[in-house]
Parts: C-alpha cells; sequence; structure tokens
C-alpha cells in the first residue's frame, strides 16, 4: 500500500471518529433537552411556579414565558438529534445554556428559589449537581464544536418533524394546565417514603403510624398549625408528628415571640425541601413506610382526632 493510499485511509478515520464525537455528544444533550421539556409539557405548573419565584418577570408573563421555554426546549432537542445545521446551531446553544445557569446560580444565591427548576421537579439534584451537570453538558457540545461532524444544511424533513414536535408541545402544555397529565410529584398518597429525603431520619419508614409534617418559617398558616400539632404531640393515642422545615437561608433567625414545635423537628436542605412540596403546609400520615393519606394546606383530620381540619393563609416568620 503507498504512502498516498495509507494517509487517505488514515484521514477517513479522523473524518468517522469526528463525526462518531459530534453525534454522540449532540444527541445526547439533545435528548435531554427534549426529556426536560416533555416533563414540563406534561405537568408546567412547577416550572411556572419556578419563574414567579425568580421574579424576573411580571407574574402575569410567567404561564406565556414557561410555555415559550418548553417550546423551545422541544426544538432544541429535536434539532440536535436530528443534526438540524449544527454547525450553526450548536454556539447559539452553548450560549443560553450558560445564561440559564447564569440565571440559576443567581436565583439560588439570592434566595428567590431552592434549586434550578431543572427536569420539571421529576429528578431529585441539588444546585451544586445540577451546575454540574450542565458543565458536562457544555462540554459535550464543545466537544461536537471542535470536532464537528461535517453535516451541513437543513433538509426540509427535519423542519417538519421539528414543526410536528413544537405543535405536539403545544397542544400537550395547554392540555396539561388545568390537570397535569403525568404528576411526578414525589410525595403522593399510596406511594412509600424515600429515606433519601430526610436521611437525618432514617427510622421514618419502620414506624408503625407518625403524621409528617413539612413546614416553612415563612408562613403563617405554618405558624397556626404548630400549637394544634403541639396538642397532637402531646395526646398519646394520636400518631407520633414529626415536624421537616426547611434550613434557614443566612441571617434569617427564628421569631420567639411565634409558637415553637414540641415535637420532634428535622432540617433538610432549601432545594430538597422544594423538591419534595409545592408549597407548604403539607402534611402525611405514614403507616409503616407508606404515604396513606396527604393534606395540603389543610390541618390533618385524623380519625381518632377531635381537632378539625382547618385552613387559612398569609405569611411570617417565625
Amino acid at each position: 500500500m503507498d504512502l498516498w493510499a495509507v494517509g487517505t485511509l488514515e484521514n477517513k478515520n479522523k473524518n468517522e471518529y469526528r463525526i462518531m464525537i459530534a453525534l454522540v455528544t449532540t444527541v445526547l444533550v439533545g435528548g435531554v433537552f427534549l426529556l426536560s421539556g416533555t416533563i414540563k409539557a406534561l405537568n408546567p405548573l412547577p416550572f411556572i411556579r419556578h419563574i414567579r419565584k425568580l421574579n424576573i418577570l411580571p407574574e402575569k408573563a410567567a404561564s406565556l414565558s414557561a410555555h415559550v421555554f418548553i417550546q423551545l426546549e422541544w426544538a432544541i432537542g429535536l434539532a440536535l438529534i436530528l443534526q438540524l445545521s449544527p454547525e450553526i446551531l450548536i454556539l447559539p446553544i452553548m450560549m443560553l445554556l450558560l445564561g440559564l445557569t447564569t440565571i440559576s446560580f443567581w436565583g439560588i444565591r439570592s434566595g428567590r428559589i431552592a434549586h434550578c427548576g431543572c427536569y420539571g421537579g421529576a429528578l431529585l439534584v441539588s444546585p451544586e449537581n445540577s451546575w454540574k451537570l450542565n458543565g458536562f453538558y457544555l462540554l459535550l457540545l464543545g466537544l461536537a464544536w471542535t470536532y464537528p461532524s461535517g453535516v451541513m444544511g437543513s433538509e426540509l424533513w427535519k423542519i417538519w418533524v421539528i414543526t410536528a414536535g413544537l405543535v405536539m408541545s403545544n397542544m400537550l402544555t395547554k392540555r396539561s394546565i388545568g390537570k397535569p397529565l403525568l404528576d411526578l410529584s414525589p410525595i403522593q398518597q399510596g406511594k412509600r417514603w424515600q429515606v433519601k429525603w430526610v436521611l437525618e431520619a432514617p427510622a421514618l419508614i419502620e414506624l408503625e403510624s407518625c403524621l409528617v409534617v413539612l413546614l416553612n418559617q415563612r408562613c403563617s398558616e405554618c405558624n397556626q398549625w404548630i400549637p394544634l400539632l403541639n396538642q397532637l404531640h402531646q395526646d398519646g393515642s394520636q400518631p407520633e408528628v414529626i415536624g421537616i422545615l426547611p434550613i434557614l437561608l443566612p441571617g434569617q433567625v427564628l421569631n420567639p415571640d411565634l409558637p415553637q414545635p414540641v415535637f420532634p423537628t428535622y432540617t433538610i436542605p432549601r432545594w430538597k425541601f422544594n423538591h419534595l412540596i409545592a408549597e407548604p403546609p403539607h402534611a402525611l400520615l405514614l403507616e409503616k413506610g407508606m404515604i396513606t393519606q396527604t393534606w395540603l394546606r389543610e390541618f390533618p383530620s385524623l380519625s381518632s382526632s377531635s381537632i378539625l381540619s382547618r385552613s387559612s393563609g398569609g405569611s411570617s416568620t417565625f
């Protein structure tokens, strides 16, 4: 085999290697975008609440902006998977991902949000791990940018597929605004309690019966619940009461003038607390590790209790 043939073969192998790197990296990142957009489309309410908490846009624009972002995730995901003009799209997508990571970092550091809002709340991911994942996605896109696949142009059929995807995402989001098509909330009746949710209290799943109450330090309803929960705790005929609270923000202190719990309480990171529930107070009855009843912003009415169900609203600090 002469030198020219050897050089040609080597160039061919290098080109195939570059194409493989570009395809694998872009398809992987595209799949993440598409999966995230699909989860949000099937249940957009958590993402809408997330946008409102950021308080960057007017509250009335939260729903519309969430709708647009979901469609953008679908478009980016399909474009990367189908290799629609990657030589043009990869760099803007990297800039968008970097911008979203910056907003997430600012929102968490400022205390406006507790987690990144990624994946529609389907995954239990800490802010630090979320930023690391974004860095990994940027690395993958950087590899695809450095080693282009050579796929050029924008075939018409790819544009039609992406257009169909946008129509589908629009229909799913509109349909699920009122009632989620897929509820991935961790705390649901009939599900088992996960030890990883509150690592400080692994014995919860071993108790015969207990009432777990998730309370927030900036919730007047939570303050109104505490005397009633104290009464339940002191009543030997009731299930054991366990309180779960988010860790205080830096500089935040408890208000000694407000009711204090006498029942056992555990603190967990704010991002994990917000992953478990959309808003406090939230109570659930655990029986041998199984969630048998839940109460959202309604005081738990237990069969053996003389305390009536109550609900109210507002905000303060305790």
